[in-house]
């Protein structure tokens, strides 16, 4: 059973919005585990984290990471059957998603499926640069395994793994150039804890630390851990929301325009940015405006909206379209599709 200062300081975590909120966090690890901040995958690392240009592509990374992760543990919980060959038919294999896609499921299919993974707006007291928090209850990450996963550069620890889209290793990390702070918690799934491995939950907080002027150290991102290097943990019912998956929260980020309410900017971009998600998601919020009541909307993307122009709700009207496929010699085909929108 965890202490009051274990269940307080996993409640901070778990609902972090804002600088004071990820402040206090840190306050507290530096009492409780003398933490220290350490470098992000490497010292000189903010070429590497500041290469992104927008912020919206970069927030897409996190939603594919939380979709690999809910197709890892349906992999992973599935041994007898046939490992997925890509995504999409991951998709369709363990998650009954029809041939022609999520958009032909009803709308409680949807949602039931969407619930897995939430990206959401919150304030954070700084108008123009919410809070943008992305939760999912896929496999979720060991503590022991932070550095080489959630807190890591150019790892390759995907790759092999053909059901999955996130390879390369830099992806996520990308958003914390457009974050005053990122606070992280996750939850390995109780049943794929590896031998030894006791259920923990692992978290942290990371930022960017700017060049000492008595140093000739370079900026660089850093990511609180204990005083002899280890990830940060707290007991599992220090978070009684968390299951098992992973949260993620972007303290004060840079929306570039996307920072309005998110049933106008953020709900057009993301069905724009991830036109074809392998799986749907939801989209919420509790940002104040006025006469705006929140809420929360399941995201399908423009190509499931585009095909089910019957239920857009009269917002999606379509004056041509057409699909051609093109042969490439030896390497089998692409098929384009193109749409020209009427307004309604």
């Amino acid at each position: 059973m965890s202490e009051k200062w274990e269940r307080d300081l996993g409640r901070l975590i778990w609902d972090a919005k804002t600088s004071d909120d990820a402040t206090a966090i840190i306050d507290e690890c530096i009492k409780r585990f003398r933490a220290k901040p350490i470098a992000i995958g490497r010292e000189n690392n903010s070429g590497a984290i500041d290469v992104a240009s927008d912020s919206g592509l970069a927030l897409i990374e996190r939603l594919t990471n939380g979709i690999d992760g809910l197709i890892e543990l349906a992999v992973l919980l599935s041994p007898g059957a046939t490992q997925p060959s890509s995504p999409e038919e991951a998709a369709r294999l363990l998650f009954d998603v029809p041939a022609g896609g999520h958009g032909d499921l009803t709308e409680t299919e949807r949602r039931g499926l969407a619930k897995g993974l939430v990206i959401g707006m919150h304030d954070s007291g700084v108008k123009k640069l919410p809070t943008i928090r992305v939760t999912d209850t896929g496999i979720g990450l060991h503590p022991s395994t932070f550095p080489k996963t959630i807190l890591s550069l150019n790892e390759n620890n995907k790759v092999g793994l053909d059901y999955t889209m996130g390879t390369f290793g830099q992806g996520g990390s990308a958003t914390l150039s457009f974050s005053k702070y990122a606070v992280f918690c996750s939850r390995r799934h109780p049943d794929l804890l590896g031998p030894g491995e006791a259920d923990r939950v692992g978290f942290t907080v990371a930022y960017r630390e700017d060049t000492d002027p008595d140093s000739a150290r370079w900026p660089r991102y850093v990511w609180l851990v204990k005083d002899d290097g280890s990830p940060l943990d707290l007991p599992a019912d220090a978070f009684p929301d968390l299951e098992y998956g992973t949260r993620i929260s972007h303290v004060e980020y840079d929306a570039q325009g996307l920072e309005g309410q998110f049933t106008t900017q953020m709900w057009q971009f993301l069905n724009n940015g991830l036109f074809d998600p392998v799986l749907p998601f939801i989209l919420e919020g509790d940002r104040t405006a006025p006469e705006v009541k929140a809420g929360s909307r399941v995201m399908l993307g423009n190509a499931a909206r585009l095909s089910r122009v019957d239920r857009a709700r009269g917002d999606i009207e379509i004056a041509a379209e057409d699909t051609h496929e093109i042969t490439l010699k030896g390497y089998g085909s692409v098929t384009a599709s193109w749409w020209v929108l009427a307004r309604p």
